[in-house]
């Protein structure tokens, strides 16, 4: 199994800067049930990093793919009884995550959290996204510090690290 976290920096119009935390999890002949437990684990991990004070749903969409047959098989669990409704705007705990984003695994949705860290900077998690189903965090320099990286690589360390910004910081 390939676990790779990128790390890239992004500066936009007016030298607005923006840290980007993206992952993968692949392999030629895994489990699809391990995969989705593998990107599950790192999220999670990549997350409660942050320390986060608030998650906020900003949206829950379905997804224009159609769902894998290991995925289908997760519905079994009868996730959506213990997940409930989901609404924009609904905070959630870092409890709650794993049987969101299973559910959204299950169900094929894309689920975009607004997250309020310790530092009082906004920070923006995406799941599930799009046909290649990217995972990614997102946020000011102020947030994605050396001391992030550092606990991240501390406690992810089965996972290849690569991209940009660690050298720029």
């Amino acid at each position: 199994m390939v676990k790779v976290i990128r790390l890239s920096r992004y500066v936009f119009d007016k030298e607005h800067i923006q840290h980007n935390v993206t992952f993968s999890v692949s392999t030629l002949f895994g489990n699809e049930e391990e995969l989705t437990n593998e990107r599950i684990r790192i999220m999670i991990t990549l997350l409660e990093t942050l320390c986060p004070n608030t998650i906020k749903v900003v949206s829950m969409l379905k997804s224009l793919r159609p769902p894998t047959s290991s995925e289908l098989s997760l519905r079994k669990l009868n996730l959506a009884k213990r997940v409930g409704v989901l609404n924009e705007g609904d905070q959630i705990t870092l409890e709650q995550l794993k049987d969101i984003m299973l559910y959204c695994y299950s169900d094929c949705y894309e689920l975009e959290l607004d997250i309020l860290d310790i530092k009082d900077q906004h920070v923006t998690a995406v799941i599930n996204k799009g046909m290649q189903r990217y995972h990614y965090i997102y946020g000011s320099p102020v947030t994605f510090t050396d001391n992030y990286l550092e606990a991240i690589k501390k406690k992810l360390k089965d996972c290849t690290f690569d991209g940009s910004f660690k050298k720029t910081l």
